[in-house]
């Protein structure tokens, strides 16, 4: 395994991909690029083709970025990357948010006044957000938080 940045134009797309990745999902995709950076690079196989990645790939594709960070698999057998192509997509829907969670993180955020999250379809959690109900835990979460941050001791800095 190497990682290194490979040109967009030499990346193959792999024909039996089983995610399917709509024009409104890619630009989200490349908002977020935008937005954080090229943070998770894509997987290939010692011949370029794409293993896992392929939503990211389509999105550096519309925004016009020239390379990417790729993690390259040259010696894993076709039969483990077959397999790891898709793992990879199954075990990413095996979780659920923990909506609890993010209603605090975005509490935090401040409702996304600096970043739109709206524009990379979180709407669901703002409309959570919005309701009586989602306020009283978000005070509540708040409250929590606040009594759970450490305290540190101005003399020796020994946190407590």
């Amino acid at each position: 395994m190497r990682i290194c940045d490979i040109k967009v134009n030499e990346l193959r797309e792999y024909k039996m991909n089983n995610r399917k990745h709509d024009a409104e999902q890619v630009q989200r995709i490349a908002k977020s690029i935008a937005e954080f950076g090229f943070n998770q690079p894509l997987v290939v196989d010692g011949e370029n083709c794409i293993v896992v990645g392929h939503g990211r790939f389509l999105a550096a594709k519309h925004a016009g970025i020239e390379s990417v960070p790729c993690v390259v698999l040259a010696d894993v057998s076709e039969e483990k990357i077959r397999a790891y192509r898709l793992l990879d997509n199954k075990l990413q829907n095996d979780s659920d948010w923990i909506k609890e969670n993010v209603l605090s993180e975005l509490a935090w955020l401040g409702g996304g006044e600096e970043i739109d999250f709206a524009a990379f379809g979180l709407d669901d959690f703002y409309d959570a957000m919005r309701g009586s109900a989602a306020e009283n835990f978000l005070d509540d979460a708040v409250q929590k938080e606040e009594k759970m941050r450490l305290h540190c001791c101005p003399n020796c800095g020994h946190e407590f």
